[in-house]
C-alpha cells in the first residue's frame, strides 16, 4: 500500500484464465484458484467457445464492417445492426452447440469487449487471412446446425457478408486490401461473379480447404448465401442485414 509502480499497465476489464487440471505438484492449482483462475478438468469446451463464439462473431463483424468503411471492431458494433446480429449468431447458432458454462454471461462479456473503445482492433486486421479462419471459427457450427436440421441463416449470411467483402470495395467505392494468402484468386473470383450471386457462390464455397467436403455440396446451404449475396448485392449490405434480422 502506499507503493508507486511507475511500470504499471491498463487492462481491459475482462480477463480470464482457465488452465485445465494437469499439475505435477497439486498446491498449483490451490495458488491459481486463488487469483481468480478457473482450473478444470477439461479446457476443451472453453477453447471452442472461444473460436466458435468471440472469433467466429469477430470474422463476421469485421468482413461488414470493411464494407460498411468502418475501421475498427467498436465503430462496427457501434451499428445497431451489426451489433445485433452478433448477439443473434453468437445466441441462437454457436451457443447451443457448445458446453461451456455460463454462456450467457461469456456472451455478454464479449459482447462489452467488442464495444470497448480503447482497444481498437482493426476491421481489416481481423480480416487477415480468412482463408485459414473460417475453417476453425464457422465450418464446425455450420456442419452441427446441419447434422442437426438447425437453421443457419445467420452464418448464410456472413458467408454472404464475406464474399462480397472479398471484392475489396466498400460500398462507397473506396479500395481496401488485407493480407491472406489466397487473396488473389478469391478477390478475383468475387470480382468476376459480383453480378450473379449463384455462379459467386458456387465458385467461392467450392473450396474445400476453406469449406470443408460436405458443404460445398449441400444445396439448401449454397442456396441461403446465393440469397443473402443476391440481397446485399441489390439493398447494400445494411439494408439488408436489417432484412434479415426482422
Amino acid at each position: 500500500m502506499g507503493e508507486s509502480d511507475q511500470a504499471a499497465i491498463a487492462t481491459e476489464p475482462f480477463w480470464e484464465w482457465v488452465i485445465e487440471h494437469r499439475f505435477v505438484d497439486m498446491n498449483d492449482a490451490i495458488v491459481l484458484k486463488s487469483v481468480g483462475v478457473q482450473v478444470v478438468d477439461d479446457v476443451a469446451p472453453f477453447e471452442n467457445a472461444k473460436l466458435r463464439m468471440l472469433n467466429a462473431t469477430h470474422t463476421a463483424l469485421a468482413a461488414m464492417g470493411a464494407v460498411l468503411g468502418l475501421t475498427a471492431m467498436n465503430d462496427c458494433v457501434a451499428s445497431q445492426p451489426l451489433r445485433d446480429f452478433g448477439y443473434a449468431l453468437m445466441t441462437h447458432e454457436v451457443m447451443p452447440l457448445l458446453s461451456r458454462p455460463r454462456l450467457d454471461t461469456y456472451r455478454d462479456h464479449l459482447s462489452q469487449r467488442f464495444a470497448n473503445p480503447s482497444l481498437q482492433h482493426k476491421a481489416l486486421q481481423i480480416c487477415n487471412d480468412s482463408s485459414q479462419k473460417i475453417p476453425l471459427r464457422w465450418v464446425p457450427s455450420i456442419e452441427k446446425r446441419i447434422q442437426s436440421q438447425q437453421s443457419f441463416q445467420c452464418f448464410a449470411f456472413a458467408a454472404a457478408a464475406w464474399m462480397r467483402f472479398l471484392e475489396g470495395l466498400t460500398q462507397d467505392h473506396i479500395a481496401y486490401a488485407w493480407s491472406d494468402t489466397m487473396r488473389e484468386q478469391l478477390q478475383a473470383i468475387a470480382q468476376q461473379h459480383a453480378n450473379n450471386s449463384n455462379d459467386c457462390t458456387a465458385s467461392l464455397l467450392s473450396i474445400q480447404s476453406i469449406w470443408g467436403s460436405h458443404l460445398p455440396h449441400h444445396t439448401p446451404w449454397l442456396s441461403a448465401v446465393a440469397q443473402h449475396h443476391q440481397c446485399i448485392q441489390q439493398l447494400g449490405l445494411l439494408q439488408a442485414l436489417q432484412e434479415t434480422l426482422s
